[in-house]
Protein backbone atom coordinates (compact mmCIF):
# COMPACT_ATOMS: atom_id res chain seq x y z
CA UNK A 1 0.00 0.00 0.00
CA UNK A 2 1.62 3.52 -0.86
CA UNK A 3 -0.12 7.34 -1.18
CA UNK A 4 -0.98 8.08 -4.25
CA UNK A 5 1.27 11.39 -4.83
CA UNK A 6 -1.76 13.08 -7.48
CA UNK A 7 -4.30 12.30 -4.49
CA UNK A 8 -3.79 12.39 -1.34
CA UNK A 9 -7.17 11.25 -0.19
CA UNK A 10 -6.36 7.89 -2.18
CA UNK A 11 -4.06 4.78 -1.52
CA UNK A 12 -2.39 2.69 -4.43
CA UNK A 13 -2.42 -1.11 -3.38
CA UNK A 14 -0.21 -2.82 -5.70
CA UNK A 15 -1.06 -6.90 -5.20
CA UNK A 16 1.89 -9.62 -7.05
CA UNK A 17 1.13 -13.28 -7.78
CA UNK A 18 3.28 -15.54 -10.32
CA UNK A 19 6.26 -14.33 -9.27
CA UNK A 20 9.30 -16.41 -10.92
CA UNK A 21 13.10 -15.76 -11.27
CA UNK A 22 13.97 -15.63 -15.15
CA UNK A 23 17.74 -16.71 -16.93
CA UNK A 24 18.09 -15.64 -20.28
CA UNK A 25 20.81 -15.82 -22.34
CA UNK A 26 21.66 -13.60 -25.36
CA UNK A 27 24.87 -14.00 -26.89
CA UNK A 28 27.53 -14.23 -24.07
CA UNK A 29 25.21 -11.85 -22.05
CA UNK A 30 23.24 -13.89 -19.25
CA UNK A 31 20.44 -11.73 -18.24
CA UNK A 32 18.54 -12.49 -14.73
CA UNK A 33 15.95 -11.24 -13.11
CA UNK A 34 12.01 -11.77 -11.79
CA UNK A 35 8.98 -11.67 -13.74
CA UNK A 36 5.05 -11.38 -11.72
CA UNK A 37 1.66 -10.56 -12.67
CA UNK A 38 0.32 -7.18 -11.00
CA UNK A 39 -2.77 -5.86 -10.02
CA UNK A 40 -4.02 -2.63 -8.50
CA UNK A 41 -6.58 -1.01 -6.48
CA UNK A 42 -6.84 2.50 -5.92
CA UNK A 43 -8.66 3.34 -3.05
CA UNK A 44 -9.55 5.99 -0.95
CA UNK A 45 -7.93 6.21 2.79
CA UNK A 46 -9.88 5.30 5.62
CA UNK A 47 -9.00 4.25 9.41
CA UNK A 48 -7.78 0.54 8.79
CA UNK A 49 -7.58 0.56 5.00
CA UNK A 50 -4.39 -2.05 6.07
CA UNK A 51 -6.43 -4.04 8.56
CA UNK A 52 -9.50 -4.92 5.63
CA UNK A 53 -6.97 -5.65 3.29
CA UNK A 54 -4.62 -8.12 5.05
CA UNK A 55 -7.98 -9.88 6.57
CA UNK A 56 -9.63 -10.16 3.52
CA UNK A 57 -6.81 -10.06 1.05
CA UNK A 58 -8.46 -12.92 -1.39
CA UNK A 59 -11.55 -10.43 -2.01
CA UNK A 60 -8.77 -7.58 -2.50
CA UNK A 61 -6.85 -9.40 -5.06
CA UNK A 62 -10.32 -10.64 -6.87
CA UNK A 63 -10.92 -7.16 -7.15
CA UNK A 64 -8.01 -5.91 -8.57
CA UNK A 65 -8.21 -8.45 -11.13
CA UNK A 66 -12.02 -7.83 -12.02
CA UNK A 67 -11.05 -4.09 -12.52
CA UNK A 68 -7.45 -4.59 -14.35
CA UNK A 69 -7.69 -2.04 -16.89
CA UNK A 70 -11.32 -1.86 -17.31
CA UNK A 71 -12.61 0.96 -14.30
CA UNK A 72 -15.99 -1.32 -13.96
CA UNK A 73 -17.90 0.70 -11.29
CA UNK A 74 -19.86 -1.84 -10.95
CA UNK A 75 -16.61 -3.66 -9.20
CA UNK A 76 -16.72 -1.02 -6.76
CA UNK A 77 -19.71 -0.90 -6.12
CA UNK A 78 -19.96 -4.79 -4.98
CA UNK A 79 -16.71 -4.21 -2.95
CA UNK A 80 -18.31 -1.33 -1.15
CA UNK A 81 -21.10 -3.32 -0.37
CA UNK A 82 -19.53 -6.51 0.62
CA UNK A 83 -16.67 -4.47 3.16
CA UNK A 84 -19.80 -2.97 4.55
CA UNK A 85 -21.39 -6.48 5.36
CA UNK A 86 -18.31 -7.76 6.39
CA UNK A 87 -18.19 -10.19 3.65
CA UNK A 88 -14.62 -12.26 3.14
CA UNK A 89 -15.47 -13.19 -0.27
CA UNK A 90 -16.97 -11.56 -3.12
CA UNK A 91 -18.30 -14.53 -6.17
CA UNK A 92 -16.77 -13.90 -9.34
Amino acid sequence: MEDNPKYPDKVLIRFFENVEEFSEVVGTLTITGWKWDEYHLELEKYGDMAVDVFGNFDMFLSQAKQLDGSGNEDAWDALAAALNEGVNTIDE
